[in-house]
């Protein structure tokens, strides 16, 4: 009888002593995540500026108006997201930040109701 006091006192110690080890494991790779997320770069500044952007979205849609442009981080790079209206479609295009290569295209058939210019004259954007 009184070896099981013993026994569960000794199992209790090996059992503490095995949770603290595995808590110092998680500590050390807490850290070591930590330090290779301070080393990636935060931003990469665009090459290509807002009115080259602009130029080129002019070229491939010239009977259409900007109605949304936003500079997005996708993967490693940044990228221009221009939305545009003409006077039945919707259209999209996808600018490399750092090279000027248009990467994405799309044209989608406005609704009857935002047809003829009706969208197109709320949603446009005034760049001045």
């Amino acid at each position: 009888m009184k070896k099981s006091p013993l026994l569960i006192g000794l199992l209790t110690i090996a059992l503490l002593a095995g949770c603290s080890n595995q808590q110092a494991k998680q500590t050390a790779s807490t850290k070591k995540a930590t330090t290779v997320k301070q080393q990636t770069p935060t931003k990469l500044q665009p090459k290509v500026s807002l009115e080259k952007a602009r130029e080129l979205f002019k070229q491939q849609y010239p009977n259409a108006d900007i109605s949304e442009l936003q500079l997005k981080k996708q993967l490693n790079k940044t990228v221009y997201h221009l939305t545009g209206l003409s006077d039945t479609e919707e259209l999209e295009m996808q600018i490399d930040s750092q090279t000027g290569d248009i990467s994405h295209l799309t044209k989608e058939t406005l609704d009857t109701d935002e047809q003829h210019g009706v969208a197109r004259q709320k949603e446009r954007f005034d760049f001045k």
